[in-house]
């Protein structure tokens, strides 16, 4: 439901902008229709970070509206199964004179539209981009690209204390999953005293609820014959110091940090820290109401047999500000992890066997990187290939232990083994006398780690 003030040229409550799944199929919804209607879609349907901006823009409304405090609360409506939600038409306009949705009037500074997409690897490379409408945008695509823009815009230039880089840049996202949109925003929407508006309330700054639709850049889209071609685009505000409700956190030396994307590191190698409550704010809490005794007890049996697993969203991001690629990957939630006589033995294990991991991978890698019998400036990219293909080989079989197909000791055996077949390789591809002899020396150093003895020669 919606005030009602009149019809505009294109408000983001009435025109259907937003693709969603539901029963299989694909449509378009309104912002109002994507929330009263969440209980029967299944998803959003887009690039992961425009996903991840459109789920931070519903959950915002779903702050102001229900401002859950309690467990009991926040049971009490996910029992009832979907939303009601009455939202300011006025407040929704995209090309409004006065208050331009997530925009500021006034902006000097003229660029093309394409500012607000993200870019892979240089301006030439705009992503997901049709080259025959490389100058313009339609308004659906303006709305998703200018909320996206506003959370993941990247600042080009470290010196420029004017733009900085957007809340989500260089983060890890995590989104609890749930069956369907509305479990899904239900399970990231947190209880608690929430300090803030979202931005089409928003009179100052002050806390979550601002944060989590930050408005990083002052933009004004310029309409022009049922297109945009053209923005006003200035730098915005610097970002509160608040830990955002959706990025995942390490402590390092007592300090407090974005956990980062690694070109070089798949995601699931960070499992250690993905997994420990005190990282994540949404995982915290589904820890808590999974042990809180009131909701174990009024909980519908959609919430006791919920599927529990949550999806990773992020940019890799060069020194020299370029866009590689994005990252989203889902991971299953090991159910020992909600038991608290377990969970710290879970957390303990999964962080072992990553560690046992490292160790067999910086062993191949310390053994053959300075000997190898091949140009100098080859031998990092040749080891690297061979490692890259040593974790890749790796990554299933994790993801099977944290859904208890085998378990920890099962996994580090499969580790050694898949390292001892890498290092046969290695010597296979570039035999002689040295890579034989250092062969030996990884095999060593292979069974030192496994607490083995060497076998052959």
């Amino acid at each position: 439901m919606f005030l009602d003030w009149g019809k505009e040229m294109y408000n983001l409550l009435e025109e259907k902008w937003i693709t969603v799944q539901s029963n299989k199929e694909t449509s378009k919804v309104s912002l109002i229709e994507l929330l009263e209607k969440a209980h029967e879609i299944t998803d959003i349907i887009d690039n992961p970070i425009v996903r991840v901006s459109i789920l931070r823009v519903a959950l915002a409304a779903l702050y102001k509206q229900y401002q859950i405090k309690t467990p009991t609360q926040w049971i009490d409506l996910w029992n009832k199964g979907k939303f009601d939600i009455v939202l300011d038409k006025k407040k929704f306009e995209l090309f409004n004179d006065k208050n331009p949705f997530y925009q500021s009037v006034g902006v000097s500074g003229q660029k093309n539209v394409f500012t607000i997409k993200p870019h892979l690897g240089g301006n030439n490379a705009i992503f997901f981009d049709d080259p025959q409408r490389l100058y313009s945008m339609t308004y659906e695509e303006s709305a998703k690209w200018l909320i996206t823009h506003q959370m993941w815009a990247v600042c080009m230039s470290p010196t420029n204390l004017c733009i900085r880089d957007s809340v989500l840049t260089r983060g890890v996202v995590l989104i609890i999953e749930g069956r369907n949109l509305f479990e899904t925003l239900m399970l990231n929407l947190l209880c608690g005293e929430h300090l803030g508006d979202p931005v089409w309330e928003r009179t100052k700054n002050t806390g979550l609820l601002d944060l989590l639709t930050w408005r990083s850049r002052k933009i004004k889209l310029v309409p022009d014959n049922g297109v945009v071609r053209m923005i006003n685009y200035m730098g915005g505000d610097q970002v509160l110091d608040v830990d955002d409700p959706m990025l995942v956190y390490v402590v390092r030396k007592g300090k407090k940090f974005k956990l980062k994307l690694n070109y070089e590191k798949q995601l699931w190698r960070d499992c250690d820290a993905l997994f420990t409550e005190e990282n994540s704010l949404a995982l915290k809490q589904l820890y808590a109401l999974y042990n809180n005794d009131h909701v174990s007890e009024v909980a519908n049996d959609k919430f006791k047999k919920l599927k529990k697993r949550f999806s990773i969203v992020g940019m890799i991001i060069t020194n020299t500000a370029k866009i590689q690629h994005y990252v989203s990957q889902t991971f299953p939630v090991p159910e020992m992890l909600f038991d608290p006589d377990k969970n710290i033995t879970k957390k303990g294990e999964i962080k072992s066997v990553l560690q046992y991991a490292e160790k067999l991978s910086w062993t191949i890698r310390s053994t053959f990187l300075k000997q190898m019998n091949i140009k100098a400036e080859q031998r990092r990219i040749v080891i690297d290939n061979y490692l890259m293909e040593y974790w890749s080989s790796l990554e299933v079989p994790f993801m099977n232990y944290l859904r208890d197909v085998f378990n920890s000791e099962q996994l580090i055996d499969l580790c050694f083994k898949i390292a001892d077949k890498i290092i046969s390789k290695i010597v296979s591809d570039y035999w002689n006398e040295d890579s034989f002899k250092f062969n030996q020396r990884c095999k060593e150093a292979f069974f030192k780690i496994k607490g083995g003895k060497v076998d052959g020669s």
